[in-house]
């Protein structure tokens, strides 16, 4: 917590790039998740209600999915309908850039 990270950059679910550094300045929680980890859905509605709680307070939290499967990605992003950044993990930037599951953050 209160760790600084470098810029990378990732596609959202319409295929445009999502840049990090577009938060500067923010707290932020990134979650990372896939669409067939149970765990991972499951608190979803949790995190929705500390966004309520915290949105507009210089604070986000993105998503970052590992699917390899884009479709099964897009298709739980539809289904959780969370109102922040959802992006792709197409560089395994978890495996190589992250220690655990879920950060905040302060850019």
């Amino acid at each position: 917590m209160g760790s600084t990270v470098a810029n990378f950059v990732l596609p959202d679910t319409t295929g445009n790039d999502f840049s990090f550094n577009t938060l500067k300045g923010k707290y932020v929680l990134i979650d990372f998740w896939a669409s067939w980890c149970g765990p991972c859905r499951i608190s979803f509605p949790r995190l929705r209600s500390v966004y309520q709680q915290l949105k507009g307070q210089n604070f986000e939290i993105i998503n970052i999915s590992i699917d390899a499967k884009l479709d099964d990605w897009k298709k739980a992003v539809k289904e959780e309908n969370n109102p922040w950044p959802q992006l792709h993990d197409k560089t395994n930037l978890s495996k190589s850039a992250f220690l655990s599951a879920e950060f905040l953050l302060h850019i």
